[in-house]
């Protein structure tokens, strides 16, 4: 376990943990309930995850699960004050998503490989959040959950598979400055930037909205 201070132009202390899909010890969780003055954390490949060891960190602002198989009651980890999560690499359905249902000050969402995803949930308060990024995460069965975010301004989805008329309809509901959205097949994706160009965006990798 590691504390680092990330680089950027608002440096921060980060609580790294990495495992090789093994369990936390009993030192470990220790380790980082004693962190819990801390405003960010990032885990790793740790197995049987169990967030109660964040239930002190009243300053949480960020939060990085990769890998991980949390198995605790979602309601375990504060919401109040989380601004950016960070979920990826689940070879299951974990994290569990509805992490983020209660949310409050939530910015940002980042989504990376979750193939069992197949929408986002319906958030308590989903109009602060800003940037959306998601890439990887199977078929999106119901990408218009998207459009619960009435102030998004950036959107990433990258191959996610989804069809071009469902951009067009996340598109016309949301007023984004940047929409970049691409997937894997040629045909459907030359569909995906065709339907980009008639909204007013630039195709990818850009994605700026055309002034």
């Amino acid at each position: 376990m590691e504390v680092k201070t990330t680089e950027g132009s608002t440096p921060q202390q980060c609580v790294l943990v990495e495992k090789d899909n093994a369990p936390l010890s009993v030192e470990e969780v220790r380790q980082i309930e004693g962190y819990c003055n801390s405003t960010y954390i990032r885990m790793f490949h740790v197995r049987r995850l169990n967030l109660t060891c964040l239930k002190d960190w009243i300053n949480l602002k960020r939060i990085t699960l990769r890998g991980c198989h949390v198995v605790d009651d979602e309601q375990s980890l504060s919401m109040d004050t989380l601004e950016s999560v960070e979920f990826g690499d689940d070879l299951r359905k974990l994290p569990n998503l509805n992490l983020l249902v209660n949310t409050k000050q939530l910015r940002r969402i980042d989504l990376v490989h979750i193939p069992h995803m197949n929408c986002i949930p319906q958030l308590k308060n989903p109009s602060q959040v800003k940037s959306i990024d998601v890439q990887a995460c199977g078929k999106l069965s119901d990408p218009i959950s998207i459009t619960q975010f009435v102030n998004l301004e950036t959107l990433k989805l990258l191959n996610c598979g989804f069809e071009a008329d469902s951009v067009t309809e996340i598109l016309g509901k949301l007023d984004l400055s940047e929409a970049v959205i691409a997937v894997r097949d040629r045909r459907k994706n030359k569909e995906i930037q065709t339907a980009l160009v008639a909204c007013g965006f630039e195709p990818f990798p850009s994605g700026k909205r055309i002034e």
